[in-house]
């Protein structure tokens, strides 16, 4: 569904005899499978002309799961993993993982040549090229400096596109208390 609704329409002007209008449509698909778009063309003094287009939305290929601990105890270290596999048959070039921290957690250290910009909050991984069937993981540390309900946030890219989002929830309980 566009953001727009289901039935979206566009003024086309003029068009001439033998002239033609291109129309780009971008939307992203919520499910895997085949699509279909019906559109409808009228015009003053013409008769309607209907046709469709169908598409098929494909898996992510590249695929990002985080393991997070289910409590964490605040103004302690937890460490959190995550791994990038690609279940294409072709190699993904320039993938870069970004984990987005929450100011209530404190960076502590990243594996693998993680960067952190502290202004941005964020830790990066330039993990370059993904081969087939091949699975990456990397790890950071915090701290979550307080009890509470918070959580961070991860995006993966491959060769500049967004392939993968995930939001991870944590629970910080007092240090004191079993996590």
């Amino acid at each position: 569904v566009h953001r727009a609704g289901h039935d979206l329409e566009n003024a086309l002007g003029v068009i001439e005899a033998g002239q033609s209008r291109t129309l780009n449509l971008t939307v992203t698909p919520k499910a895997v499978g085949d699509f279909a778009a019906q559109l409808k063309l009228h015009a003053k003094g013409a008769k309607s002309v209907e046709a469709s287009a169908r598409v098929r939305a494909t898996p992510a290929l590249l695929s990002l799961s985080i393991t997070a601990p289910e409590a964490v105890e605040a103004n302690k270290p937890a460490l959190f993993e995550l791994v990038v596999g690609n279940d294409a048959t072709d190699p993904k070039k320039a993938a870069e993982l970004v984990v987005k921290l929450p100011k209530e957690v404190i960076f502590v250290r990243a594996t693998d040549h993680g960067v952190y910009d502290p202004v941005a909050r964020t830790v990066k991984w330039d993990l370059g090229q993904v081969a087939p069937g091949e699975r990456r993981s990397v790890v950071w540390n915090g701290i979550v400096k307080e009890p509470g309900k918070l959580s961070f946030g991860a995006s993966l890219k491959a060769g500049g596109k967004d392939q993968k989002d995930v939001e991870c929830p944590l629970k910080a309980v007092p240090a004191d208390e079993p996590a």
